[in-house]
């Protein structure tokens, strides 16, 4: 260490040690300023104790821990024990130095270093260059007494050489300048320990003094009066009640907003799927509208058809009619002559059974031996005979015959010619295929249903035409039948005309010789007549047979004329009057068909711009649903944050409802570390020391320099004064 030692020092250490009586005086008031010499790391190596007496008197007495003591003022001896110290001295005001035995501060302080990062000592630093980060910790020493420490605030002064130092910053501190250095200002108020980074770029380190201070803490500022403040916190804490109040009925009607949202967005949510079922109902419908359409189009091509099929029909009615008419004129005619040729049959019958019962009669007395009166009724008979023979044969006629026979054929082709064109009339009245194509079950239509019910009566009649072209059948069949018997008829005719002499000139020549007839010439022509007679009962069996057929086939076609032709001849008339009707209609059908079908393509485009309306709709209804279901969220959120919010005014209600005495109890607590605390003032060298006017702590580390040159032999330094030399204890 630098020059500690003086003149002074020495004689005062040589003194005795031994304690000394306190004298009879009072002790005086004092004021005491505390060095502590400490290293750049903080550690505390001496103290001193500066203790002064202003116009206190000559006679002086004090207390402390030194090990030596030192007058300031002038050259008078002091007289020290263990741990008081008695001074004389004619001088106003009374300085005297004491260094402390056991170098103890109120204060810990610590500097610790780093130079880019790594942990440095403040001797390894010194000429280095790097980053620098210096670390002050100031700490309560638990081995002094805290008064100091609890109310005075302690003041650190580092002085950095902008030569060796740039670029310092540090947070919480006062950054002066004087001159070309920077002095880094670092407060810690009573009662604290802080903690302290100064940051600087350091190029050939050389740390300067730093100075720790610690002195009594004063405010020097008037403290406002906290009532003024308060006044209006009890207004503050009316609203925030008045608030509280408000956000319970705001959160009550945002739980009401929320369950009306959540029901809201239930009624989106089943709107948009009953808008879906709409639309694919819609879609299905329009499916079947255009199948319905397809429909519509085969309807109107259908009636076209129809009307084209109606058209033919009429045409067809009326040569129906007309040929209704001709074939009543020929059924009637085949009616008459039928029954005719019947009447004339019966008459043929009769003349035929005559000859036939001659034959017999003379077959059977030819057959027995014949007297005279048997010969004489054989001439009878024979006589009888031959007349019937004559008359039969004049009315069966051969070309009679064939002529009734040609008459039949053609009543015969005229029919199965009728038969055929009825049929075909019928074939074209069937409408069958075009009834379910025409079926009114959707709508009403008059003039439609006007039709079909005429096509049903016109179906009902060709039924009946159907029913008649079946017994015309029959009719037909039966005149077929006759011309076998008929031919055989004319046959046998042609052959019994053709034995018509050969049987005259038996007759006769059995009449010329009965007078004169010899038994076996009789027997010969009973033989002749036997087998004539065989053959003539065939022929009147075929006879009888053919008139039974013409009987029949009369009155058949009677009934077929009267009851069947008749009301065809009537009801074809009945078709011709109502087919007028139907026309006009079926050409308003026609038409209407195509109007309908065009205006249904025009519903189908409807229906089409219907389905993309509903689909565009049913598109802003699931997006009103999904901002729906957004907003119900929020609004629930919203609810639930509602009731944090609640639960937070009321919070918030009830820890302010006292806010004006907690805002007191804060600004006092807030403003109890600056302002200072009640304490009695002691003194640090001695606690039995009392006047204590005042008492301040200085920390000094000594600043590190570059190497001096050496100075020249021959230059003397002056002389230095007492107060020099202390101060030298401190360079």
């Amino acid at each position: 260490m630098k020059r500690y030692i003086s003149l002074v020092l020495i004689v005062l250490m040589l003194l005795p040690s031994a304690a000394l009586a306190q004298p009879k005086i009072s002790l005086p008031q004092k004021e005491e300023v505390v060095y502590g010499k400490m290293t750049p790391s903080g550690m505390v190596e001496e103290v001193f104790i500066v203790n002064a007496f202003l116009k206190q008197g000559k006679e002086l007495f004090d207390y402390g821990n030194y090990s030596e003591v030192l007058n300031l003022t002038d050259t008078g001896v002091l007289r020290q024990g263990f741990t008081e110290v008695y001074i004389q001295t004619d001088a106003k005001d009374f300085f005297y130095q004491g260094k402390v035995r056991n170098n103890l501060m109120p204060w810990l302080v610590t500097f610790s270093y780093e130079l880019d990062g790594v942990p440095v000592s403040p001797e390894a630093l010194k000429g280095q260059s790097g980053q620098l980060k210096i670390h002050v910790n100031v700490r309560k020493n638990e081995e002094v007494d805290p008064v100091f420490f609890d109310n005075y605030m302690l003041q650190i002064s580092m002085n950095l050489d902008q030569k060796y130092f740039s670029g310092i910053e540090s947070e919480g501190a006062t950054i002066a300048s004087a001159g070309e250095t920077k002095v880094v200002n670092l407060m810690s108020l009573p009662g604290k320990e802080t903690d302290f980074v100064v940051k600087t770029r350091a190029s050939n380190a050389h740390l300067g003094q730093i100075q720790v201070v610690g002195l009594p803490f004063e405010l020097f500022m008037e403290l406002p009066d906290i009532d003024q403040y308060t006044d209006d916190l009890v207004k503050l804490q009316d609203a925030i009640a008045m608030i509280a109040s408000g956000v319970s009925e705001y959160v009550g009607g945002v739980g009401q907003l929320s369950d009306a949202a959540g029901q809201l967005e239930m009624g989106v949510g089943e709107l948009y799927s009953n808008i879906g079922v709409i639309k694919k109902g819609m879609e299905e419908l329009h499916e079947g509208r255009k199948q319905f359409d397809e429909g519509l189009k085969d309807y109107s091509t259908g009636m076209q058809t129809f009307k084209a099929g109606m058209d033919e029909l009429i045409g067809g009615i009326g040569f129906f009619a007309s040929s209704i008419d001709t074939l009543r004129e020929g059924s009637k005619g085949l009616a008459d002559g039928l029954a005719t040729l019947s009447e004339k049959g019966d008459e043929l019958v009769g003349g035929s059974e005559m000859i036939l019962a001659g034959f017999e009669a003379m077959d059977a007395l030819l057959s027995l031996p014949i007297s005279q009166a048997d010969m004489a009724m054989l001439l009878g008979i024979l006589q009888s005979f031959s007349a019937a023979f004559d008359r039969f044969i004049s009315e069966l006629s051969p070309e009679e015959l064939e002529e009734l026979r040609e008459n039949i054929y053609f009543l015969a082709t005229r029919l199965e010619e009728s038969i055929i064109q009825i049929e075909a009339i019928a074939d074209a009245l069937d409408a069958s295929l075009l009834l379910p194509e025409l079926d009114t079950g959707s709508f009403s239509n008059t003039k439609l249903e006007a039709a079909v019910a005429f096509i049903k009566h016109v179906q009902e009649e060709r039924q009946k035409l159907i029913a008649q072209t079946v017994e015309l059948r029959k009719i037909h069949g039966a005149l077929a039948a006759l011309d076998t018997p008929l031919t055989a008829l004319i046959e046998a005719c042609e052959k019994m005309a053709s034995q018509y002499d050969q049987i005259k000139a038996m007759i006769s020549r059995i009449n010329d010789a009965i007078q004169k007839i010899t038994p076996e010439e009789i027997e010969e022509y009973a033989d002749n007549l036997r087998l004539f007679s065989a053959s003539y009962r065939q022929f009147h069996e075929g006879l009888k047979m053919y008139v039974e057929g013409v009987k029949q086939a009369s009155v058949g076609m009677n009934r077929l004329d009267q009851e069947g032709i008749a009301k065809l001849q009537e009801g074809a008339k009945k078709f011709s009057d109502e087919s007028s009707q139907i026309t006009s209609g079926v050409n308003d059908l026609a038409e209407g068909s195509q109007t309908l079908s065009s205006s249904h393509g025009q519903l189908l485009e409807g229906d089409q711009a219907l389905i993309d309306g509903i689909g565009q709709y049913a598109d802003g209804v699931g997006q009103l649903s999904g901002g729906l279901r957004g907003f119900a969220q929020g609004v629930k959120e919203l609810a639930g944050g509602g009731e944090q919010l609640k639960s937070g005014a009321s919070t918030l209600r009830n820890e302010t409802s006292n806010m004006d005495e907690q805002m007191k109890a804060k600004i006092e607590e807030a403003m109890g570390d600056y302002v200072p605390g009640e304490y009695t003032l002691q003194s640090f060298a001695d606690a039995r020391n009392t006047g204590i006017q005042k008492v301040q702590f200085i920390y000094l580390s000594e600043a590190q320099t570059e190497e001096e040159v050496a100075e020249s032999e021959g230059e003397e330094e002056p002389p230095k004064s007492l107060w020099d030399k202390f101060l030298d204890l401190f360079r």
